[in-house]
């Protein structure tokens, strides 16, 4: 009637049988530890720049469960003037040089994050790593504007102003400095002090 053949295959190997298959399980464990405790954002993309896969640092950046990141595409949080297939052309350049990135959290808020990526980890996914900048950016826009007080105040002072460095290069020389020594400031930024005429 037939032949009845029965097969037994091990439910486990030994260790000493598969070095090749525990190199390949530890290196898939380090990559995960890594993933998972990274201090900054890391996402893998598609083609469509749809996350696939973000660990806990991207879920706090972006203000969503990393589960509920899945599947949406990243130009979701990009304010407007970002255009999208300019953005999926980025995610697919190897190895881009890091670029600053604003983008609107679920909650409205806005964030600056510097952002780069290695196209093609795997066919048709990116690796893309992200650090929220914000801060950074803030006090850099504040000392700016600091700054551009401080220099219209300088230049407006009827008094001359003249600072310089601890060698006596001359590195600020205001109006009212011309006006009494007769130097124009582009040609004695840089110079030393001793080198001018003031008498």
């Amino acid at each position: 009637a037939g032949t009845t053949m029965t097969v037994s295959i091990p439910r486990s190997t030994t260790r000493a049988d598969t070095p090749e298959l525990d190199d390949l399980q530890r290196a898939r464990d380090q990559y995960q530890a890594a993933f998972e405790e990274a201090f900054d954002a890391v996402y893998i993309m598609d083609d469509d720049a749809r996350i696939l896969k973000a660990n806990p640092a991207t879920a706090e950046l972006y203000g969503r469960d990393a589960a509920e990141l899945r599947g949406r595409s990243i130009t979701e949080f990009l304010p407007d003037e970002y255009d999208p297939e300019a953005v999926k052309e980025f995610l697919k350049q190897p190895n881009t040089e890091p670029g600053e990135v604003t983008i609107i959290t679920d909650d409205g808020t806005e964030r600056e994050i510097e952002i780069s990526s290695a196209a093609n980890i795997v066919p048709g996914q990116h690796l893309v790593i992200a650090r929220d900048v914000t801060e950074r950016v803030e006090q850099k826009r504040a000392l700016k504007q600091t700054t551009q007080r401080l220099q219209a105040v300088v230049d407006t002072c009827p008094d001359p102003i003249i600072a310089l460095d601890a060698e006596g290069m001359i590195r600020l020389w205001n109006d009212a400095a011309e006006d009494l020594f007769g130097y124009q400031r582009e040609s004695v930024i840089g110079n030393s002090i001793r080198s001018l005429d003031l008498h």
